[in-house]
């Protein structure tokens, strides 16, 4: 089904160059590892990406990369779009493109001239949705509207994802929030919604045997920014500060914050860590807290339940297929600080219901496979095209 694979960066973990590059230089290349496809159906321009990765290590930690423009993610997926377009051939054997929202105009384009269906990835909630969650959100916590002001920025530029979606004759969605979202994009065709895969479950001993700590060890793992809910968690944390333990695994998008500062100062905080480590923190902790606003999917919420780490998120994190509420997870209304706080209060008191939890999230993590993931994108563009 899979005739070739278009990408940035594709990096292989026999590389010669595994044994030469600084570990922390390898670790970063080692995420952008394709395990899952053949090397030679993988076609790569990598230099700008590499520029890219060189440069946020260097001084892009606190969103200087967005004043070069030509290291802007956004600037990268035009580029990318506009290289793929380029090579599209009409005598090349595939039938069908499929490109994530953001990054497919100029190949649909192309697309559409050689007579290729073309198959659209919306990994967000519809930019206008999202926009009008964002601006609400900077309105209700100015304390935190510094946390926000790469995406507040971001809303002034041309976008092109309305001619994406109208030029897509499939479009997949993550998540029934986003599929929701995109009602208000006045779609010919209903999105279908395939939700992105699990990590396979590690071998571990029994989630009940998990040590009963005196304190719920608590985990957070995301981007700092008050989209991902950040204020409505740490109130929650300060009212429960006697009965938990808090870590948060994430980088700074600003170092203005006072009220973000002040929070991390009472938490244990990473601002990052090798993914195989994050993966190691879940599988030792109680709970994660992913309170977003706005999310596709958020990996890490699957991530967790893979290591048999329920979790309390929103309805608007995207997991409503994972994240059976009172079973795998806990799911809280966005914005609400109180329904965090008793959920913590629940499980710290009840630890009986946190290992049941902690089972039933690693089989429902279990359940969703990224080979799930993918028979399941290859059955939806069979029925669309048949």
């Amino acid at each position: 089904m899979l005739h070739s694979y278009w990408t940035g960066l594709a990096w292989r973990a026999d590389s010669s160059w595994s044994g030469v590059l600084p570990a922390r230089a390898r670790r970063e290349l080692e995420r952008r590892t394709f395990a899952g496809i053949p090397h030679d159906k993988i076609v790569q321009k990598p230099g700008r990406e590499i520029v890219r990765l060189a440069a946020q290590r260097l001084f892009g930690r606190f969103g200087r990369l967005q004043n070069i423009p030509l290291l802007r993610a956004d600037e990268l997926n035009r580029a990318h779009d506009t290289f793929v377009a380029r090579r599209l051939r009409p005598d090349a054997g595939y039938d069908a493109v499929a490109a994530p929202i953001g990054a497919s105009r100029r190949t649909f384009e192309r697309a559409r001239q050689l007579g290729l269906k073309t198959v659209l990835d919306v990994t967000s909630a519809y930019h206008r949705v999202y926009r009008d969650i964002i601006r609400d959100e900077a309105g209700r916590m100015p304390a935190w509207a510094s946390t926000l002001e790469d995406a507040l920025t971001a809303f002034g530029k041309p976008r092109g994802d309305d001619v994406e979606l109208s030029a897509a004759d499939l479009v997949v969605a993550p998540s029934a929030f986003v599929a929701d979202t995109l009602r208000h994009a006045n779609l010919e065709r209903k999105p279908v919604v395939i939700p992105y895969g699990c990590p396979d479950a590690l071998p571990r001993s029994d989630a009940a045997a998990r040590p009963k700590r005196d304190r719920l060890k608590v985990l957070f793992v995301g981007s700092l920014t008050q989209a991902k809910g950040l204020s409505y968690m740490f109130e929650a944390i300060e009212q429960t500060r006697s009965i938990v333990d808090v870590t948060v695994v994430g980088g700074l998008r600003t170092r203005q914050c006072r009220a973000l500062n002040d929070a991390l100062a009472k938490v244990r905080w990473f601002a990052h860590l090798p993914h195989a480590d994050i993966l190691r923190l879940m599988a030792e902790c109680d709970v994660l807290i992913h309170p977003s606003l706005s999310e596709g999917m958020a990996l890490v919420v699957g991530e967790a339940m893979s290591r048999a780490c329920p979790v309390i998120v929103t309805p608007n994190a995207g997991n409503e297929f994972l994240v059976r509420d009172g079973e795998s997870g806990i799911v809280v209304p966005i914005r609400d600080a109180v329904a965090i706080e008793r959920a913590l209060v629940g499980l710290a008191h009840d630890r009986d219901r946190l290992a049941w939890m902690s089972r039933n999230a690693q089989a429902r993590a279990a359940a969703y496979s990224d080979a799930a993931y993918g028979n399941a994108f290859c059955q939806a563009m069979t029925a669309a095209f048949k």
